[in-house]
């Protein structure tokens, strides 16, 4: 991943965190609130956020389908990029159900002999460092025999 791109990543994702913070104590109650006039409420707030995130995710999406085809001519199509996008999908998606969610039902089994949200978690975070050993095994191995053949 190029650098610009990561860079916007990670701030994309240091204020996600720090909106998070900043509203993570907010009730239902709270989306009432209003300002002087008593137009703009929490909830308005709130789904102008999601609602011009929405459209600027389109205008990417549109920008990228538009402008990849030019490229391609020129520069291989990467399906690297588009399988780490999936998982960055993915992951927030399993983000978005966390949010809200108490410690004690974090915690809590479904039923006898399924797993808690908190276990859930914990597996995909083992499974994932497995993932990623492996893979970081295999490009080991490959490296090693090009040298070995070169």
């Amino acid at each position: 991943m190029d650098k610009k791109v990561k860079n916007s990543l990670e701030n994309l994702n240091k204020l996600r965190e720090e909106w998070l913070e900043r509203l993570s104590d907010l009730t239902d109650d709270d989306l009432d609130i209003t300002d002087d006039d008593e137009y703009w409420t929490i909830r308005k707030w709130l789904y102008r956020m999601i609602d011009h995130e929405t459209i600027h995710l389109g205008q990417i999406v549109r920008t990228r389908r538009s402008i990849e085809p030019v490229w391609k001519a020129a520069v291989r199509w990467r399906e690297i990029d588009r399988l780490i996008g999936e998982l960055y999908r993915l992951r927030g998606q399993v983000a978005s159900e966390l949010v809200g969610l108490s410690d004690e039902l974090f915690e809590t089994s479904p039923g006898k002999e399924k797993w808690s949200i908190e276990e859930v978690l914990e597996h995909l975070a083992q499974a994932e460092s497995y993932y990623v050993k492996q893979i970081e095994d295999l490009r080991k191995k490959e490296n090693t025999e090009k040298a070995r053949n070169e």
